[in-house]
């Protein structure tokens, strides 16, 4: 099993790191893949195992000036998954980012929180 995944950023992915030693996740920047699965499925793959022996403290950062809706099926995806931890007294949070003025990136991060138990925090950026 690895224990990294990092991807640099592309016009249409967004960079990602996963360090499954320390439990952090990060997605930055574009997520509009042509074929979502191609991009998120090995994330979930290494989810499924990193929830087999997680971290005691997960932290998931989403930093993302966009998304599509089959990435925001793969968020709630991860999220669902992520959520399983804390039936274990594993601790997960959430830093939801958004730039000043996106309320509609805002207003997903609330949605999420709204279906998943976990604790989410917002922090407003200036654009890029």
């Amino acid at each position: 099993m690895k224990n990294k995944i990092s991807i640099a950023a592309t016009d249409s992915t967004p960079a990602l790191e996963f360090d499954m030693e320390k439990g952090s996740l990060s997605l930055t920047g574009k997520s509009i893949p042509q074929d979502p699965t191609l991009f998120y499925a090995p994330l979930i793959k290494q989810l499924d195992e990193y929830i087999a022996n997680p971290a005691p403290q997960t932290t998931v950062t989403i930093n993302l000036q966009y998304f599509n809706t089959p990435t925001a099926k793969y968020l709630q995806d991860i999220f669902q998954k992520l959520e399983a931890l804390t039936a274990n007294s594993k601790s997960v949070s959430v830093n939801w980012h958004y730039e000043t003025g996106d309320t509609d990136m805002l207003q997903a991060g609330k949605d999420y929180q709204g279906i998943v138990n976990l604790s989410f925090s917002y922090k407003e950026i200036k654009e890029s």
